[in-house]
């Protein structure tokens, strides 16, 4: 599983993000699904509300909204295309409290 990346949020923001699979993707392969889970289950966690597929099938728009300030979340990311290749990546998300 790849890391595709690390982020600070504060539990009030709702924040937009992009997964990039142009590189990893062959001659007319698109992402054709993904699914999202988190490793942290409490009251408000870290979560993917919306997501959307763009670019001609080369990216991933994702929001993520939600969690508790001074808790680490992974939200691992699987991928489908149109040509049956599967990935698995992860994102970790540092949720701070806003300052005083």
């Amino acid at each position: 599983m790849g890391k595709i990346g690390k982020f600070v949020k504060e539990p009030w923001e709702r924040k937009r993000y992009t997964i990039d699979y142009t590189d990893w993707l062959d001659d007319l392969e698109q992402v054709q699904g993904v699914n999202f889970s988190t490793d942290v289950i409490d009251d408000n966690p870290v979560q993917v509300d919306t997501w959307q597929i763009m670019s001609g099938g080369l990216l991933v728009q994702i929001y993520v909204s939600g969690g508790i300030g001074g808790t680490d979340y992974v939200i691992d990311v699987r991928m489908q295309t149109n040509m049956g290749q599967r990935k698995e990546d992860s994102i970790l998300f540092n949720c701070v409290d806003p300052p005083p």
